[in-house]
């Protein structure tokens, strides 16, 4: 799939003011208006792992909020590890070791999965 194609879905999925930067061999930066309650924009790359691609933080999320919060809470049994799990199900997230990312599982299913990134992200940072 060419940048232009992806850059298309990303906006037609999530907002128009998307932008697609490439960043390597199968790695994209992904560029969006969305931020945190600090005014830090939202990390989302999208990237090659093996023969998939996904559509991640790289990890950002869950340290960037460490800056402010505990976030050994959304691990620890709780509301708060309720919550993380139920929004990870929810939009078919994955977290490993800190990271977040979404598989992409066809062609068209890029756009989708940035935006089931975007919710996860800002669901998270309210919790």
């Amino acid at each position: 799939m060419n940048m232009q194609t992806l850059e298309k879905q990303f906006k037609t999925a999530v907002s128009s003011e998307i932008e697609l930067a490439k960043d390597g061999i199968d790695r994209y930066q992904i560029f969006t208006p969305f931020k945190f309650d600090d005014g830090d924009h939202y990390v989302t790359v999208l990237k090659k792992c093996g023969d998939k691609w996904r559509v991640t933080d790289e990890a950002h999320t869950l340290m960037h909020l460490s800056l402010s919060k505990d976030v050994d809470g959304l691990y620890n049994p709780g509301k708060r590890c309720d919550l993380f799990k139920s929004v990870l199900i929810e939009y078919g997230t994955t977290e490993n070791d800190g990271e977040l990312y979404i598989e992409i599982s066809d062609d068209n299913s890029y756009g989708n999965a940035l935006f089931n990134l975007i919710q996860v992200i800002s669901k998270i940072q309210c919790a």
